[in-house]
């Protein structure tokens, strides 16, 4: 058996080829869509040089995929495509229905790139449904006509095909409309998704549908968010909801019944949701897993007999049922996995960090998983791909997730005394001292990767 996968350095790759080939014997047939995103170090990356894992690389550009296509039809025997991050589910679709993949569900699954189009048809579909108001907005003044028309106090921009967060901007009605403009020209926006801006909690709700329309809710989740002086918004936490808490039933019954009106099949799911005294409402969401790496620590809810990558990579590449799901919800409640992110408050580099070990002494620290280092590059955090640090940490209570929280932003510090002039040189010949490189290991190990042929 073989499968496509895009990019296999990026997002869940690694972790689904590694499934693929465990639970299928298949071997990824690997493409690049552009010759930078090819792997250079084995070290870092061995399965991509193992032929046990992989059958072929290829450079490929979307413009060349009707070539591509054709060389993949005579020279491979294509089963299953894997979207394993938000970014590379467009291109799965185009490729999978351009070789007639049986998992394909193109609508379906363009609608999911395409926030005003799936909650247009799930409102057609399920009218009792809950769904705010959205309609695609091309200019500042379009936006303000559609704010007064509909008679919104708050709303969001956002652009229409969005993730992590990125360009996302909260207003009100009687904001000057010079804030608009501004978010039009910052985001460099042409047509961005409006919607009617939910009050409450945010959460999240994962699962994953199988052939037959059955929907397993994964688990549910609570995100913290604040509000910059740009409307903008920052990820500060995330949160496991206990399967005893009464939010949990009322989100997980939300979402199910809205995977089921989308028609979605053979797919993980993550959606994002609002919960306000009129209960949950749909904000987006992916067909795909739950990104940021969440999915790697859901064995911890549940587990290490439950592995959801596994039961998202058996769809991917089987209609046949996976069989039970080792979901164990006395041990989803037995601890609440909780995500730190740290924020930056401006653009700058590392010079001097403290606290990073006192964090990973704390008992409730599980591990790294963007792990702040001398020489990093920070810009201000305004999306998920800006955090200077992220973290996982197991709690036992609510309670004790805010006061590690306390204790670990007070912790991790960087740039807090004068720069010395060894820092001075570094900064104006724009790299560290040789020494400084060998100590923080950045030389790498480089050995080229074979490529089979090139699609551009």
């Amino acid at each position: 058996m073989q499968y496509l996968i895009q990019n296999p350095t990026g997002g869940y790759a690694l972790d689904f080829i590694r499934r693929m080939h465990r639970r299928f014997g298949a071997r990824a047939v690997c493409f690049h869509t552009t010759t930078a995103n090819v792997p250079s170090s084995a070290r870092l990356h061995p399965e991509l040089w193992s032929k046990d894992y992989i059958a072929a690389h290829y450079v490929a550009t979307p413009d060349a995929f009707p070539r591509f296509i054709e060389h993949l039809r005579r020279h491979h025997a294509i089963s299953a495509i894997i979207p394993h991050s938000e970014m590379t589910v467009s291109n799965a679709v185009t490729l999978a229905e351009g070789l007639g993949l049986d998992w394909v569900q193109p609508a379906i699954m363009r609608r999911f790139r395409d926030k005003f189009a799936l909650k247009s048809h799930l409102r057609a579909t399920d009218p009792g449904l809950r769904i705010n108001y959205a309609e695609l907005a091309n200019s500042p003044a379009h936006a303000l006509d559609i704010v007064r028309q509909n008679r919104l106090a708050r709303f969001v921009l956002k652009p229409n095909d969005g993730a992590a967060n990125m360009n996302v901007g909260i207003f009100s009605a009687d904001d000057p409309p010079s804030l608009i403009e501004d978010y039009w020209l910052r985001t460099r926006a042409g047509t961005v998704l409006l919607e009617e801006f939910i009050g409450g909690h945010e959460y999240h709700c994962n699962g994953q549908i199988d052939a037959e329309g059955n929907v397993s809710i994964i688990d549910v989740g609570r995100t913290h968010y604040a509000e910059t002086d740009q409307q903008e918004i920052v990820c500060l936490r995330t949160d496991q909801i206990p399967f005893t808490a009464p939010e949990f039933a009322l989100i997980a019954d939300y979402t199910r019944r809205m995977i089921v009106a989308s028609g979605l099949r053979r797919s993980p799911f993550h959606a994002e949701l609002r919960v306000d005294e009129s209960g949950p409402c749909l904000l987006e969401c992916a067909a795909r897993l739950v990104g940021a790496g969440w999915a790697r620590f859901i064995h911890l809810m549940h587990g290490p007999e439950f592995d959801v990558i596994d039961l998202a990579a058996h769809y991917y590449g089987s209609s046949e049922p996976y069989g039970p799901l080792a979901l164990n919800w006395k041990n989803y409640d037995a601890s609440l996995l909780i995500k730190i992110r740290g924020v930056s408050s401006r653009t700058e580099k590392i010079r001097h960090l403290q606290g990073v070990r006192e964090t990973e002494r704390l008992p409730q620290f599980e591990t790294w998983t963007e792990k702040p280092a001398l020489g990093q590059h920070l810009a201000t955090t305004n999306n998920l791909m800006t955090s200077p640090y992220a973290l996982m940490t197991r709690c036992r209570t609510l309670d004790e997730a805010d006061e590690v929280e306390r204790k670990i932003r007070a912790l991790i510090q960087w740039n807090t005394r004068p720069p010395s002039a060894l820092d001075k040189v570094s900064r104006y010949t724009g790299r560290a001292p040789a020494f400084i490189r060998r100590t923080l290991k950045l030389e790498r190990h480089k050995e080229s990767l074979p490529v089979d042929a090139f699609f551009q």
